[in-house]
């Protein structure tokens, strides 16, 4: 049986990822000659690559139980774990091309943050 994983360089972050908050995309990057025929009309494909895209939002919390995850993505690449669709669970060396916070104040004398996101793309 599957199971939800998020782990970054081997560490479980899975605990922090709001409900419906880990996505998923596969994008294929394709040679230059990739296209139509100009002569039969029929599709050629030519894949270089695929990469994944997978954008994150975490569930609110206090700076102490985000932070840690900021700074493991605050990476030049950072190995990334998911339960892919297609392939089960897999590692995929990543940057981060977006952090995003949004922090809501004091709540009880502890700096709570409502909002954190990130977007993580496949090297």
């Amino acid at each position: 049986m599957s199971r939800f994983v998020f782990k970054v360089d081997g560490v479980d972050y899975s605990h922090l990822v709001l409900y419906n908050g880990l996505g998923w995309a596969k994008n294929d990057i394709e040679h230059e000659k990739a296209g139509r025929s100009k002569t039969t009309g029929k599709m050629q494909r030519l894949i270089v690559a695929k990469k994944r895209t997978i954008p994150v939002t975490c569930r609110p919390g206090p700076y102490e139980l985000l932070h840690p995850l900021a700074v493991a993505l605050d990476k030049p690449e950072v190995d990334i774990t998911i339960l892919d669709l297609i392939q089960g669970e897999q590692t995929y060396r990543c940057y981060g091309s977006k952090i995003e916070a949004m922090s809501c104040g004091n709540v009880n004398g502890t700096a709570r943050f409502e909002k954190c996101t990130f977007e993580l793309v496949e090297v």
